[in-house]
């Protein structure tokens, strides 16, 4: 049994690997209502922080994709990229299993 870990810690590199390779933070200014907006046109498919409180940091995330949103109390916020297998590493993460049909589209 022992010897299954280095195996899923290598594959669990190998997924998650590229992720740390994503382009570089964009930073610009926003307001938290722009972002709550945006975030709510994602549906299901988006998760926010701190859009409803008039003070402390806010953000976005896709949930699909992995990309992100995060903004200061002052407005200025930053765009993180995130890797297309976000969601898949995720679910390994977690300890789910793998929809074949959606990781071949």
């Amino acid at each position: 049994m022992t010897r299954h870990i280095p195996i899923a810690a290598a594959l669990l590199f190998g997924l998650a690997a590229p992720a740390f390779a994503s382009f570089a933070p964009i930073t610009y200014q926003s307001s938290r209502e722009l972002i709550a907006e945006a975030c709510t046109r994602l549906g299901n498919d988006g998760q926010g922080w701190g859009l409803d409180a008039t003070q402390g940091d806010f953000g976005c995330r896709n949930l699909v994709t992995g990309n992100t949103v995060k903004c200061r109390e002052d407005g200025s916020c930053t765009d993180y990229s995130g890797d297309p297998r976000w969601k898949n590493i995720q679910t390994i993460l977690k300890g789910g299993t793998l929809n074949r049909r959606a990781q071949a589209a």
